[in-house]
């Protein structure tokens, strides 16, 4: 996903597969039309699934830490998409990207311990991958606005017409 990809997604474009994009009516209204919450909630989905049938020991140790891991992703998608200051964005987009890596360890554990089908295993680890890199574009969007505040300005720094004090004294 490209730097681009939030500022997209933020303007209400859409991919047509070519990489090139596309207005689109409805644009982001709130968190659900992020793509990366779409893949995260699905994945969340996919693990309640895969892990109602681990054994009952497991309950309060990896279905546990596995079902909060994929919650935590797509809760701190939502509340990033929330917050105000790109600052405060990239900091739960940062946890969300952390709770995947979590994820992504639980799941290979599941699959060591063959309490979860190589199958399943391996579209997990996909797909959180997948959510990672969408994932990483937000974080890259959010640098990219800290480093141009101002992008509909015709003035590439708007403060720099403030006259330096330091030229006066």
């Amino acid at each position: 996903m490209t730097a681009s990809f939030h500022s997209a997604q933020a303007n209400g474009t859409q991919d047509s597969g070519t990489g090139i994009r596309k207005k689109t009516d409805e644009g982001i209204v709130d968190f659900t039309s992020l793509d990366a919450w779409k893949a995260a909630h699905d994945l969340t989905l996919k693990i309640y699934r895969w892990t109602a049938s681990f054994p009952d020991t497991e309950r309060y140790g990896l279905v546990s830490q596995m079902r909060r891991a994929a919650v935590s992703i797509e809760s701190n998608l939502a509340e990033g998409f929330g917050r105000f200051h790109p600052d405060d964005k990239k900091k739960f987009y940062i946890m969300a990207r952390a709770s995947c890596t979590e994820l992504q360890c639980q799941i290979m554990i599941s699959r060591d311990l063959l309490l979860l089908a190589s199958e399943n295993a391996k579209e997990g680890l996909a797909l959180s991958k997948k959510v990672q890199q969408m994932i990483n574009g937000l974080i890259r969007s959010m640098r990219n606005i800290k480093a141009n505040p101002h992008p509909a300005s015709p003035i590439p720094n708007p403060e720099s017409r403030i006259p330096n004090p330091d030229v006066f004294i």
